[in-house]
């Protein structure tokens, strides 16, 4: 099957794509993308966009379209080809000494341009062409491994090698490390997507929203470096890992160039006189006394806090002013209605707001309102992210299991349900099946396939998860070093891949503490290093000396930064 991923703001362009693609789908395999890839040339620091580029069991090809007749294609096309071979060239397991272990093609589309080589005036002369030119057998993995590098997906999980010895647990992560990393379609459609209008991006945790979203607003930065595109989040602890992400993704796609900061900028959704945020900077924009966060709980309540300042404003500000070409929103599940119409209100007239968020953030509180209760309006793209990267399925049906109180006993007054999903298309949205229709009242069965939980350990899904129960916290460290030891000893894993998470968010230092003198009072394990995590950067979660004991909010904000399997 091909994939047609992207779409080309040239009308022109996008039909010559859609046609061809009409024409070819059935006889290739692969992936095709519309208007994608862009770069920032270097040197004239303009977008340099391809129409279009075909990766398939066949071929490579690179797509240029033109509607004019008397220009130098060659020069185009060299400059289109020696972009994207510089690129491939630089991912190892893409070449055999000097040279592309494939063919790259290239081929320009012009309605009345003379016949030359390397330049047909139609779609049945394009179709012809590939007929003729792409007569290669790429199979699978190499696909995928072109794919990823068109992507510049490859090594987002900054993952190092590692020794490791054979049927043990440093296998399986030496497996996983040398995974190609690739986004998926749904990822891919999410991020180039350019709609006139709102986009919604979904899913659970580990489905890579916050990646997508980085990545979105690294494109749409190196296609529009002109405008005015704002990324918004809720934590502020977030903002080094956001900055850090977005920098080194831009570096990537362009050669090591850095991010116009005064174009894609970076705010946290509050704010205040020492860091700034989007609504301080709306009251200070608009010449409106911008409340504290302590005269906000005094005056709305802890709860309301932000929504009633948000609320405040719009009512203050009697016309709003573009002031932003796009604003992207992480963590959306946090914020207010009327954050979202502020936002909302700072755009022009096409509206291109993005947000992203947890469809199971929110369980124990208000679920998140439908667009239309937010914005007062459809959206115009609508994509779920239903594949989860973090786990394997075995471990997200228990944590969910658990999290939830699926399996308490109902019939027991003092036992309920902890939280459950209020709309049942929840389900399908996060990545589980259901062989019935889902509802109320009514007992059914749901699982993960390996569509939406890929099976990257390649083990028994019996060992992924295991529970022990103790009445003391010292009896629970011990076993818990126990068990680390014999990682570290027999399964060989290194030290900076094992992670303690305390659900304890209130006591976790606390604990931390009886950890250590449960280490103190065990034999043979004087060699063991454990450290409190302290802040968010990568090498705080990943010491080769040193074991991290973190909380589970430190964790969830540290994710993006220590890298998730892909």
């Amino acid at each position: 099957m091909l994939n047609l991923i992207g779409k080309n703001n040239d009308l022109h362009s996008q039909k010559i794509i859609e046609e061809f693609y009409k024409q070819v789908k059935d006889q290739f395999e692969g992936y095709f993308y519309s208007g994608y890839p862009i770069y920032n040339d270097r040197f004239s620091e303009e977008p340099l966009k391809v129409d279009g580029i075909l990766i398939s069991n066949k071929g490579v090809l690179i797509i240029h379209i033109t509607q004019q007749d008397l220009i130098n294609f060659q020069d185009i096309q060299d400059t289109l080809y020696n972009k994207i071979e510089v690129k491939l060239k630089s991912y190892r397991f893409l070449v055999d000494k000097r040279n592309l272990i494939f063919k790259l093609n290239v081929v320009s589309v012009a309605e009345k341009a003379l016949q030359v080589d390397n330049v047909v005036n139609n779609v049945t002369e394009l179709v012809n062409y590939c007929e003729v030119n792409l007569n290669e057998d790429i199979n699978n993995d190499l696909m995928k491994k072109i794919n990823s590098a068109i992507q510049e997906a490859y090594g987002l999980g900054k993952r190092e090698s590692i020794d490791f010895k054979t049927g043990t647990k440093s296998e399986l992560i030496s497996n996983m490390n040398n995974i190609i990393e690739t986004h998926d379609t749904r990822q891919m459609e999410a991020i180039l997507a350019d709609p006139i209008g709102i986009q919604r991006i979904r899913g659970m945790a580990g489905s890579g929203k916050t990646i997508v979203l980085a990545r979105k607003a690294v494109e749409l930065h190196t296609a529009h470096p002109e405008w005015k595109i704002l990324v918004t989040y809720n934590t502020r602890s977030v903002k080094p890992m956001l900055e850090n992400l977005i920098d080194r993704l831009y570096r990537m796609k362009n050669d090591g160039q850095k991010p116009n900061y005064e174009n894609l900028i970076i705010m946290h959704g509050w704010g205040g006189v020492s860091s700034l945020g989007l609504y301080y900077y709306l009251c200070k924009f608009y010449n409106v006394e911008p409340m504290t966060l302590n005269e906000a709980k005094y005056k709305f309540g802890s709860n309301r806090a932000f929504k009633g300042v948000c609320d405040k404003l719009l009512k203050e500000v009697k016309k709003f002013k573009k002031l932003y070409e796009c604003i992207l929103i992480d963590e959306a599940q946090d914020f207010p209605i009327p954050f979202f119409r502020l936002c909302l209100n700072s755009l022009d007239k096409n509206k291109r707001l993005v947000y992203a968020y947890d469809e199971l953030q929110k369980l124990n509180e208000e679920a998140m309102p439908v667009p239309t209760k937010i914005f007062r309006r459809d959206i115009a793209i609508d994509t779920p992210l239903e594949v989860s990267y973090r786990n394997q399925s075995s471990v997200i049906v228990t944590a969910h299991a658990i999290g939830m109180g699926i399996y308490r006993d109902l019939d027991n007054q003092n036992e309920k349900l902890v939280q459950i999903p209020e709309s049942n298309d929840i389900w399908e949205v996060i990545g589980y099946k259901c062989d019935n229709k889902i509802q109320e009242h009514q007992e059914v069965i749901l699982y993960r396939t390996k569509e939406t939980s890929p099976d990257y350990l390649n083990t028994d899904i019996t060992s992924l998860v295991k529970l022990f129960r103790y009445e003391k916290n010292i009896e629970q460290y011990t076993k818990l070093i126990k068990l680390i030891k014999e990682d570290l000893t027999k399964q060989k894993v290194p030290m900076k891949e094992i992670m303690i998470i305390d659900m304890d968010t209130f006591n976790h230092k606390g604990n931390y503490d009886v950890l250590k003198l449960a280490i103190n009072q065990l034999e043979g394990t004087n060699d063991l290093r454990v450290h409190l995590a302290g802040t968010l950067y990568p090498e705080d979660f990943s010491r080769p000396d040193s074991i991290v004991y973190s909380s589970i909010l430190r964790a969830n904000d540290a994710r993006i930064e220590i890298g998730q399997p892909k």
